[in-house]
């Protein structure tokens, strides 16, 4: 008795693979499309994917999504767009790094910066009391994720605790618009209404943006403030008598890209996001910030816990999920 097996391909990284298909990166007349994808970094990423979603099922956590970038180049070297791309239970097949969703306090470095930008400092002290803010006919009175205050509180460790009422006052200090713009400028298109829409909420991520928006946002915070666009494929170029693969893979010459925040402030940013010491008054010892090495961490919590983001980096990384 012959028992065949269904014929099985393997479809590696496929929310990937459909991106390029989706963004017309797949060079049809040459026949082959080089992408910037490490595969094993992939394979390792599905497997830590899988790893921790088992450790946090009784959490409720039932799906994840990940993107890993070369920061240099913007290359993209790990995506994963869902936990399990068969498993209809999850909407496996839905790429959730190109979903809108929103984003929590992963917004509030960019908000600091402009605050940093006109003229206040890290060590300058903020009020972290109740507060309630005009907005419109009414009244904005955000509180922080766990219903306390801390009271005084410098700006550094209220940007790496990630306290609510600190960051909204720095927001109401700037002019309307100011911060859409400047995270529009960082790659986060789908902020498209106009600000009044998103109101000062709009510091603690009330707008929805694509999870690739917002990590490109964080490589311009880690490439000293400059956004380059993220980079799937390989170039190819004819010189004339040969053609000439990888040139992606060239460092961008310096000053490249576009500079939305100065230099000295994205370091400011990042050393506040990555000192154990700054998170330890508005965080009281929660998050996943024990990694072993330095590296700027900040995570965000979207409306009603639908979902949380992390997003770090190192000098050479960019990580976002």
């Amino acid at each position: 008795i012959v028992d065949p097996r269904p014929l099985s391909r393997p479809f590696l990284a496929p929310h990937f693979t459909e991106s390029l298909v989706a963004d017309h990166l797949l060079d049809e007349e040459a026949g082959v499309t080089r992408s910037t994808l490490d595969l094993e970094l992939q394979r390792d990423v599905e497997g830590l994917i899988h790893t921790h979603l088992a450790s946090l099922a009784n959490q409720g956590a039932g799906n994840a999504a990940v993107l890993v970038v070369d920061n240099a180049r913007g290359e993209i070297l790990a995506y994963a767009g869902s936990a399990d791309f068969d498993d209809p239970s999850i909407a496996g097949q839905m790429d959730v790094i190109r979903a809108r969703r929103q984003p929590g306090s992963t917004l509030k470095p960019f908000v600091y910066a402009l605050a940093f930008a006109r003229g206040h400092t890290a060590a300058e002290m903020l009020p972290d009391v109740p507060t309630s803010f005009p907005e419109g006919a009414g009244a904005y009175a955000p509180q922080n994720f766990d219903g306390t205050f801390e009271g005084p509180i410098s700006a550094r460790e209220a940007l790496a605790g990630s306290l609510n009422i600190p960051v909204i006052r720095l927001a109401a200090e700037l002019p309307q618009g100011e911060l859409l713009a400047t995270l529009r400028a960082l790659g986060m298109q789908s902020l498209d209404r106009d600000a009044a829409h998103y109101g000062l909420a709009l510091a603690l991520g009330s707008g929805e943006v694509e999870l690739r928006e917002l990590a490109a946002a964080y490589v311009a915070l880690a490439r000293g403030g400059r956004w380059i666009p993220l980079r799937a494929t390989i170039e190819r170029v004819d010189d004339g008598d040969t053609l000439l693969e990888g040139v992606a893979h060239a460092d961008p010459a310096p000053g490249e890209g576009l500079a939305v925040i100065e230099p000295g402030i994205a370091a400011l940013i990042a050393e506040s996001l990555s000192d154990p010491l700054a998170r330890v008054r508005g965080l009281h010892g929660r998050g996943p910030f024990d990694l072993g090495f330095p590296v700027a961490v900040k995570t965000g919590t979207s409306s009603g816990f639908r979902d949380t983001w992390s997003a770090g980096f190192t000098h050479e990384r960019t990580v976002v999920a």
